[in-house]
């Protein structure tokens, strides 16, 4: 069964986006001449020649630029900006972040056979390669430190980078999640060697946390890294504690790294704007950049089927009208995800038009949920000892700490409840609403919607008071209290306003969940297929711990399955989980333990 396309609509039931009026406005404001340049803009077809040869429904697919260049030309946006050349990174470039090792690795794998380079991405984590990956990602690199080159000696205002592959995942000695070579750090230390900029400012509102791009500049004072993510305390791609709130750079760089992590929520426009204006433009001002540089990933966008977020075109135009005020408007945008073809061609549409000058509609209202604020307080509190411009946060308390989560017990699992009209505000229940997205193979959807649990009206004090039961799994030394998070994950129940624009929504609860058995130790995640032994897409029973191979390989966890009854199992590939009675992905508390031990085991 192929991949469940993502469901698109006309523009203007997606986002009520007025492009006529809007080009008509564009074309007024910000009509491009040989005496008055505004937005550079680059883009180039050969970037589309990395492909996944295996798979052709990956995610990260060449028509992730070129729907977005489609929709800059529809929309008259090209028309309004200097075209920039694509150009190849240097290896002196890519050596001012990246190791030769790594380079020539790189290199290498442009005379290697298909069999030999799907060998090499099996080693490495979520990557494919072709025999084009290595000249994409120089073109990638290139046109990134390109614009930047331009903006700086204000050729153009501002610039943007159709670019892919993405890079903020690449660390210095390999590739990782989808990228090669980390662009946008490779820019700003371009700019920092060769143009000696001073202060950077780098926004990175992917939907992942930047890892790499973290741990280039963790101790360089020279950068100011600021990464709003989801985390889900350290489930989430790329996994681990890096990107939580505490982690603030050393030495030098310490204060300079500004970590947001969203954790156990749907996170939308209010949430970003509320941490853009209690954290992130404050220490901004106060560190007065000479350039700023985004990571664009969309995947933070509405309908994305991997980040499972709610942010409008409109919400990233408005962060980008933001930016704007900071470095006398020198601004680049690096696209890094996104993987909704729809959304992320509109948001970058939006982000360009402000660029040229367009004022953002005006948002809808914006109140963030519990969990996106107790995000925001810990980590403001967190920073206050470095930034004058937090410290009325020193005083205010941690929003609460969780330690560990119930144990995996028939009693633990959230159990669907009627919800009656009366027994909750209007306010409520619309909090209550939401969904969430995983990656997906198969795009099975959910055939039922589960409802909230009476037990989640228990007080903060109930439930913290309680001592920890034996056997419980550590999951996070500083987080978001517990009934926050229980309320964030009912919070994802699916809203039928948007169920459509989701490619797959998660069950919340299933009745197979008493079957999952606690692992004693840890997990393989490299183990090979029990009955084929392939590599490739296995995943664990979490009734027996045998692993199989996918149904996409040869089937034998689908086999496992039919033989055994048991009917949950977790993916070392993505770390989602399947119940395959039910027909769906499962996203429940109680299998966070077993997600946390694949991540460690995977990431470590």
């Amino acid at each position: 069964m192929e991949r469940e396309k993502i469901v698109t609509r006309e523009p203007s039931d997606l986002f009520d986006w007025n492009l006529a009026s809007r080009k008509k406005d564009v074309r007024r404001k910000s009509s491009f001449t040989s005496q008055c340049v505004m937005t550079g803009i680059v883009y180039d077809e050969r970037m589309k020649n990395h492909r996944n040869d295996n798979n052709p429904n990956h995610p990260e697919c060449p028509e992730r630029i070129s729907s977005i260049w489609e929709q800059l030309v529809d929309d008259g946006v090209v028309e309004c900006c200097r075209r920039i050349d694509a150009r190849s990174a240097t290896e002196q470039e890519i050596l001012y972040v990246h190791s030769k090792t790594h380079y020539d690795e790189m290199v290498a794998t442009e005379n290697m056979s298909l069999e030999k380079l799907f060998q090499r991405a099996l080693r490495l984590n979520s990557i494919y390669i072709n025999p084009s990956s290595m000249q994409c990602a120089l073109l990638a690199a290139g046109s990134v430190c390109e614009v930047t080159k331009l903006v700086i000696d204000e050729t153009v205002d501002n610039g943007v980078a159709i670019v892919r592959p993405p890079g903020h995942h690449a660390e210095s000695y390999t590739s990782m999640g989808f990228c090669f070579f980390n662009n946008v750090a490779i820019a700003a230390k371009m700019a920092i060697e060769e143009y000696g900029v001073k202060r950077i400012l780098i926004i990175d509102w992917d939907v992942h946390h930047g890892n790499a791009t973290q741990h280039m500049f963790y101790d360089d004072n020279r950068v100011l890294y600021v990464s709003l993510h989801r985390h889900d305390n350290g489930g989430f791609y790329p996994g681990g504690d890096e990107g939580d709130y505490d982690k603030v750079g050393k030495g030098k760089g310490s204060g300079y790294n500004v970590n947001i992590p969203w954790n156990l929520a749907r996170m939308g426009d209010a949430e970003y704007m509320s941490a853009f204006y209690q954290i992130i433009m404050p220490i901004a001002f106060e560190y007065q950049p000479e350039l700023v540089i985004v990571s664009s990933g969309f995947d933070s966008g509405e309908g994305d089927p991997i980040g499972g977020y709610r942010v409008t075109p409109n919400g990233y135009a408005h962060m980008t009208h933001q930016l704007k005020s900071l470095a006398d408007g020198k601004i680049v945008v690096a696209l890094e995800g996104g993987y909704n073809l729809t959304t992320i061609s509109h948001s970058m549409s939006a982000v360009v038009q402000v660029l040229l000058g367009d004022t953002p509609r005006s948002l809808e209202s914006c109140v963030p949920n519990d969990s996106a604020l107790a995000s925001i307080g810990n980590a403001a509190k967190c920073l206050s000892k470095y930034w004058k411009s937090l410290r009325h946060w020193q005083d205010q308390p941690v929003k609460g700490t969780v330690e560990e989560f119930a144990p995996l017990t028939s009693s633990s699992v959230v159990d669907p409840a009627p919800l009656t009209d009366d027994s909750m505000s209007n306010s409520q229940a619309d909090e209550m609403r939401g969904d969430d997205s995983i990656i997906i193979e198969n795009g099975e959807t959910p055939k039922s919607k589960p409802m909230p649990d009476e037990s989640l009206k228990r007080s903060d004090e109930e439930i913290l008071s309680e001592p920890p039961p034996p056997g419980t799994i550590p999951i996070s030394s500083d987080s978001i209290p517990l009934d926050v998070a229980q309320k964030a994950l009912i919070q994802q129940l699916e809203d039928e306003g948007n169920a459509c624009m989701f490619a797959v929504n998660p069950l919340s609860w299933c009745p197979h969940l008493e079957s999952i058995v606690p692992i004693e130790g840890s997990l393989d995640t490299s183990a090979l297929c029990e009955t084929c032994s392939t590599p490739r897409e296995n995943w664990v029973c979490l009734t027996c711990q045998h692993v199989h191979c996918g149904r996409y390989i040869n089937k034998h966890m689908l086999e496992h399955s039919e033989a055994s009854g048991h009917n949950i199992v977790l993916s070392y590939a993505d770390l989602s989980v399947w119940c395959f009675t039910c027909d769906s992905y499962v996203y429940n508390p109680v299998l966070f333990p077993f997600i946390k031990l694949a991540s460690d085991d995977k990431f470590k």
